[in-house]
């Protein structure tokens, strides 16, 4: 069986791919994270909202590793200093602070190393981006928080970063009570984010702010 039709992501509204056969399901999940796109065990293909062809790598960041959020991807921890980066460029106080603040560390180092017997030296300019990274910041992740609470702050974290890629949840819907994945979709729909589901059990339930495509043996139905 393979699955040939067009899968439209609105911004602001998740929609959930419900695929009730195991075996397409697997190949689908494999080829996304596969990034082959059209070379892929089950092909597919991206496509921007201008129409355009693009490659998945940056169209789709698929998310399998449920329940754990991958807040710690290095692609997005650079994106994350890239970002703060530019927001301090554009405070010059801040960035004077900041800028002051780094080369007086570098200059104590650079003191200490004239009490040991051989010579050291920072290979680095004083860089915010280096040091934000060199002291692991990154978003806060609390234990005691539920697993709602840190989707949603993995989706604020997506929007400070301005992620442009449709967000692949691969069996979300096995975290979440009713009650819960309502409130996400509410977070979905408040942030803007563009966000798909893919399940491969079918959920009864019907929510106001989800699109809903099955696909039963030889059957797709939209919900």
């Amino acid at each position: 069986m393979r699955f040939d039709h067009e899968v439209n992501i609105q911004r602001g509204r998740a929609t959930t791919l419900e695929v009730l056969d195991k075996h397409l399901f697997t190949r689908i999940i494999r080829s996304l994270l596969s990034e082959q796109d059209l070379d892929a065990i089950e092909p597919y293909e991206c496509w921007n909202e201008a129409g355009k062809s693009v490659s998945s790598k940056k169209a789709i960041m698929a998310i399998n590793t449920l329940p754990v959020l991958p807040f710690d991807d290095r692609k997005l921890l650079n994106r994350l200093y890239e970002h703060i980066q530019k927001q301090i460029e554009l405070d010059p106080s801040t960035y004077e602070l900041l800028n002051t603040t780094g080369n007086q560390l570098l200059n104590i180092l650079s003191n200490f190393s004239n009490q040991t017997w051989s010579s050291y030296a920072c290979g680095l300019d004083w860089q915010l981006e280096v040091f934000l990274k060199a002291f692991g910041f990154a978003p806060v992740q609390r234990e005691e928080q539920s697993f709602l609470e840190n989707c949603i702050r993995f989706l604020e974290f997506c929007v400070d970063i301005e992620v442009q890629q449709v967000l692949v949840f691969v069996g979300i819907k096995s975290f979440l009570t009713p009650n819960e994945l309502n409130e996400l979709l509410n977070q979905i729909d408040f942030l803007g984010n563009e966000v798909l589901f893919i399940e491969s059990t079918h959920d009864e339930l019907f929510y106001e702010k989800e699109n809903k495509i099955v696909i039963d043996q030889d059957l797709i139905s939209w919900e």
